[in-house]
C-alpha cells in the first residue's frame, strides 16, 4: 500500500498564470511520478526510504515546472500489507477560494 499527498499552497505574485488549484493536473504529476519510480516494483523494506524520496523529489520538480503560483507540499508513505491499519492525520489553515489539497493512493499487488 502506498499513499502519496501532495497539497498546493497560493502565493500572492501579481500577474502570474492561473490562480486555481488543478486537481487533475497535481494528480497527474503526482501519479506520473509514483508509477515512473515503483512500476512494478516488488516490496523490498531497503528500498523505502530511496523510493519516498524519489517519489516526493520528481514529484515536486515537476509540480514546480508547473510555473504555478503556489507553494507544494509532497508527503510519501509506502507500507507493506500485513494487516495491520495504518492511522495518518493531517490539518492545513488555506484560502478555500484559491487553496487546494489532494490525495492520491495507489495499490499494487507486486508491492503488496
Amino acid at each position: 500500500h502506498k499513499a502519496t499527498f501532495a497539497c498546493g499552497k497560493h502565493m500572492d505574485f501579481e500577474g502570474e498564470g492561473d490562480r486555481t488549484f488543478n486537481q487533475e493536473e497535481v494528480h497527474q504529476v503526482v501519479k506520473e511520478s509514483v508509477d515512473s519510480c515503483l512500476g512494478s516494483a516488488v516490496f523490498t523494506h531497503a528500498k523505502v526510504a530511496l523510493w519516498q524520496a524519489t517519489i516526493v523529489e520528481n514529484s515536486l520538480k515537476r509540480l514546480a515546472a508547473l510555473n504555478k503560483p503556489f507553494k507544494y507540499v509532497v508527503t510519501c508513505m509506502i507500507s507493506q500489507n500485513t494487516g495491520g491499519a495504518t492511522h495518518t492525520a493531517h490539518t492545513c489553515f488555506w484560502d478555500a477560494e484559491t487553496d487546494g489539497k489532494l490525495m492520491t493512493c495507489a495499490f499494487s499487488v507486486s508491492i503488496l
